[in-house]
Formats: structure tokens, sequence, C-alpha cells
């Protein structure tokens, strides 16, 4: 089992989507999806972008 953590978009009809590491391999998965309360701010345009972090 792997804990990642990562921001998502979550759209008008509530799709979401998340980008993995590349190190996940492709299948189907049961995900636990939490969501905080208060959402994120957004971004002055000029923040870099990370790819999603992992913890072991």
């Amino acid at each position: 089992m792997r804990t990642l953590e990562t921001t998502v978009n979550v759209t008008s009809d509530g799709k979401i989507t998340v980008q993995l590491p590349p190190d996940v391999p492709a299948g189907e998965y049961q995900v636990v999806l939490v969501i905080n309360q208060t959402a994120v701010p957004e971004a002055s345009g000029k923040q870099e972008k990370r790819p999603p972090s992992t913890s072991l």
C-alpha cells in the first residue's frame, strides 16, 4: 500500500483527474479519497507545478 499526496482540479460536473507517478503500473485500484474542506488558493501563474509527492 502507498500513500500519494497531490492537488486535483474538480470540474463543475464533479470529475477529477489525478496524475500518478510513472512507477504506478496500469490497472484497476481501490483508492481512498480525502477532501480537505478548504480549497487550495489559485496559483498566481508563476508558481511551478510539481509532480505528485510520494510517501512510503
